[in-house]
């Protein structure tokens, strides 16, 4: 937007400069010259056509981002028909332009119009501008869409080719194998993208859930240190909410090596925090059970069964439970909340 005034403005001072001739403008050593060459009725038809055509570039540049600002408002707002017309009609204006094939692939997208979409995605990619990863994204998204993770990978591989510090490149990429079940090579790639952008908390998340698939845990709880220590925050959430989320799945890790007094300390911090999570109420009440705290486990399940009854059904199949069964006040709890 600002180009195309400069060009408007550059324009109409050109236009006035020659045709009111101030002497900065009309005495300056570049007029001068171009006066001595072309006379200065060949200056003057030079310098007002120079400002048309400027005020001209800059209309049409102005006109064209307007619109494609526009667009892109109304993708923002979730008004996709909307927006994929008006980039269709910037697209019939200039249909080599790739903001706009990338734009059109990309209503066609959200539309799941996955044909379309993979068409102008392609069309954008064989221009081969350089950073230009849009088509590239919009294509894995379609493969990853339709469980066509190998696809998804192909394409990304591609990407990482073109500029291995792409960090959402190689999120999605670390995201599809991790889809397909490779979890090193998806590993591989979240630690990439970790050590070039160390403050997105959904990379140490996915990074961490990749061992947790190997059950190499040890691993898992240093990433999810290494994100405390950084302040990682995931999307759209807070610190707090991230710490929880961390807690929990420490919590979880930390129930499957064994260690349940630090599992215990965990899911205490997790329902400190937020009291109606009922999953960590139970989970709190099975470390309490295996460490024979009783008390403190019927506690933490008479809150997980108000919170969710579901969960008084199926505890007598439950195994860290086994110490209670014969506990008359515990068997109380579940009949009240069966019944």
């Amino acid at each position: 937007m600002y180009i195309s005034i400069l060009a408007f403005v550059i324009g109409l001072f050109a236009i006035w400069g020659t045709i009111a001739k101030p002497n900065f403008f009309w005495e300056s050593r570049k007029a001068q010259r171009a006066r001595s060459f072309l006379g200065d009725r060949g200056t003057q038809i030079l310098y007002i056509g120079l400002g048309l055509v400027l005020i001209i570039v800059g209309i049409v540049t102005g006109y064209l981002n307007f619109y494609e600002s526009k667009a892109d408002r109304l993708y923002d707002e979730g008004r996709f028909e909307e927006g994929l017309a008006t980039y269709l009609e910037l697209h019939d204006f200039s249909n080599d332009d790739v903001t706009y094939l990338n734009g059109v692939a990309y209503g066609y997208y959200r539309l799941e119009n996955y044909e379309e979409a993979e068409k102008y995605a392609e069309m954008s990619r064989a221009e081969e501008e350089s950073n230009n990863f849009d088509p590239f994204v919009i294509l894995a998204w379609i493969h990853e869409n339709k469980g066509e993770y190998e696809k998804a990978i192909e394409v990304l591989e591609e990407l990482k080719q073109q500029d291995a510090e792409y960090v959402y490149g190689l999120q999605l990429l670390g995201d599809n194998y991790y889809q397909s079940d490779q979890y090193e090579k998806a590993i591989e790639n979240y630690k990439l993208a970790i050590e070039l952008e160390p403050e997105t908390g959904n990379t140490y998340v996915n990074l961490a859930n990749s061992y947790y698939q190997l059950a190499e845990y040890e691993k898992e709880l240093a990433v999810y240190e290494q994100m405390r220590s950084n302040n990682a925050v995931i999307n759209n959430q807070t610190l707090e909410e991230t710490n929880k989320l961390i807690d929990y799945n420490c919590g979880d890790t930390y129930y499957c090596l064994g260690e349940y007094e630090k599992a215990s300390e965990n899911f205490q911090r997790v329902v400190a925090y937020d009291s109606e999570d009922y999953d960590a109420w139970y989970y709190l009440a099975s470390c309490q059970a295996l460490l024979e705290q009783y008390d403190e486990a019927k506690i933490s399940l008479a809150k997980a069964f108000e919170l969710n009854s579901a969960y008084a059904e199926q505890i007598h199949s439950d195994a860290d439970f086994a110490g209670l069964m014969g506990d008359d006040e515990f068997q109380n709890l579940i009949k009240h909340y069966t019944d």
